[in-house]
């Protein structure tokens, strides 16, 4: 979250946010995207002084995957969190961030309006809820 100095400044921020917005607003978005409405959503906005709510760029959804790995579920809960919000999370937000690269003209685009009450804004999820989900992910 950036300070207003900062936001007031006679620049744009974009922010990669794992969550398909409006739908998916704050923390721990990939898990909640795949609770909530069983896919992986990835949204690029340009940032202003309110948690994900600016204009949007660019949004993905990907298909719920699984990754073929029977011993991960052996590790702490900490363990896993950690792995998915080092690996999995930064590949799907530098994979939007390439295509928004490719893509776009950043000095022309053309945005999405974020209306922020189609959505809901979630918290970090209960270590019950994300055992759940890692579930899902791991087979």
């Amino acid at each position: 979250i950036l300070k207003k100095e900062i936001l007031n400044i006679d620049k744009k921020f974009i922010h990669i946010h794992p969550g398909y917005l409006p739908k998916v607003r704050g923390a721990d978005g990939l898990l909640w995207s795949l609770k909530m409405h069983n896919h992986i959503g990835v949204s690029s906005f340009y940032m202003n002084d309110k948690i994900d709510s600016g204009e949007i760029i660019m949004r993905e959804k990907y298909n719920a995957f699984k990754i073929k790995d029977n011993d991960i579920l052996k590790y702490s809960h900490k363990e896993i969190y950690n792995f998915i919000y080092s690996f999995i999370d930064p590949l799907i937000r530098s994979n939007h961030l390439k295509k928004i690269l490719l893509n776009y003209d950043l000095n022309n685009i053309k945005t999405i309006p974020n209306n922020i009450k189609t959505g809901k804004y979630y918290s970090f999820m209960k270590e019950s809820e994300s055992e759940e989900i890692f579930k899902k992910l791991f087979i």
